[in-house]
């Protein structure tokens, strides 16, 4: 699975899309959260602020929670992040259902 990771990561990275007449290269890498605990806090803060209009009872802890119990790697459940350099900017979350 990792190696379909980096490989996801290669092609992601290769992807370059136009902005008006201008390309820009996208250098994004694929990681799993475990293996980056060190932000939860930033991407809780993320979720919290991408969300908190649909879920009033909502809040940063919750996410942390959430995304601390989400951060398996290689196992359901778990949660990919998107990185441009160091800097997470997306995650996905896979779980074995959600409903």
């Amino acid at each position: 699975m990792a190696q379909d990771l980096n490989e996801a990561s290669q092609e992601i990275s290769s992807c370059s899309h136009k902005s008006g007449l201008k390309k820009r290269q996208m250098d994004i890498r694929i990681d799993y959260l475990a293996d980056d605990m060190n932000i939860i806090s930033a991407l809780a803060r993320q979720h919290y602020n991408a969300f908190k209009d649909h879920n009033p009872v909502d809040s940063v802890q919750r996410r942390i929670v959430f995304l601390r119990k989400q951060a398996g790697s290689r196992q359901i459940p778990m949660t990919l992040v998107a990185y441009s350099g160091d800097n997470p900017i997306g995650s996905a979350s896979l779980t074995a259902h959600d409903m």
